[in-house]
């Protein structure tokens, strides 16, 4: 979620919305009961189901019943001219978890409760980008290998990448997370995990405005 030339935007993966055979979603705040959120239009990037991004402009009446909800500002957000991504960069990546025993509804209340989760990691080199048929002005490429995942020093289990789907990465620059991309795609064979740039993003936010 985010807000940019004044406007407030709903930024996810375009697959995440399916074939689009209704147009009623429902964002979630936790500890509250789920926002109906109609989703009246999609503009979206060209490119395969796998690896798009959408992005949706919230109406005044949308923006209003999302009290609670923070949106990432213009100024922590990586639009054109930011830094191509170097090998070596660090970031992270947030998604959920691609897994029903991680995913619990409760009809009753209208309540679901779901752990989300991130990880740090680094830039793949350029050569990554020729490999998987997407360009480094567009997108950006980041290390996900299984075999190679720690915490606190430890071996850990990653969860299902496809859950990051939508998610958001950041780029670490000093003390300071700025918003680079959207993740949208995973390639087991290359241990690397796809998303479209910010600077994507901001140009179709642009267009929107202008029309």
């Amino acid at each position: 979620m985010v807000r940019v030339f004044d406007r407030h935007f709903v930024v996810t993966a375009r697959h995440v919305f399916g074939s689009l055979d209704r147009q009623t979603f429902f964002l979630g705040l936790q500890g509250a009961r789920l926002i109906e959120f109609t989703v009246p239009g999609i503009y979206t990037v060209n490119g395969p189901p796998e690896d798009d991004v959408a992005v949706i402009p919230l109406s005044d009446t949308q923006l209003s019943r999302m009290t609670g909800l923070a949106f990432i500002t213009e100024q922590f957000v990586e639009g054109e001219g930011g830094p191509p991504p170097l090998p070596g960069d660090e970031y992270i990546v947030f998604g959920f978890p691609d897994s029903n025993s991680q995913f619990k509804p409760d009809r009753r209340l209208k309540d679901i409760k779901q752990n989300s989760f991130y990880f740090q990691t680094v830039a793949k080199p350029p050569e990554v980008a020729a490999r998987v048929g997407c360009s480094l002005e567009s997108h950006m490429f980041l290390k996900f290998d299984p075999e190679d995942i720690s915490v606190a020093g430890k071996r850990y289990n990653p969860p299902n990448p496809r859950g990051i789907s939508g998610g958001a990465a950041f780029r670490v620059v000093g003390e300071t997370l700025r918003l680079v991309g959207i993740m949208t795609a995973h390639y087991k064979d290359h241990r690397t995990i796809v998303g479209v740039r910010m600077s994507e993003v901001i140009a179709i936010a642009e267009n929107i405005v202008k029309q």
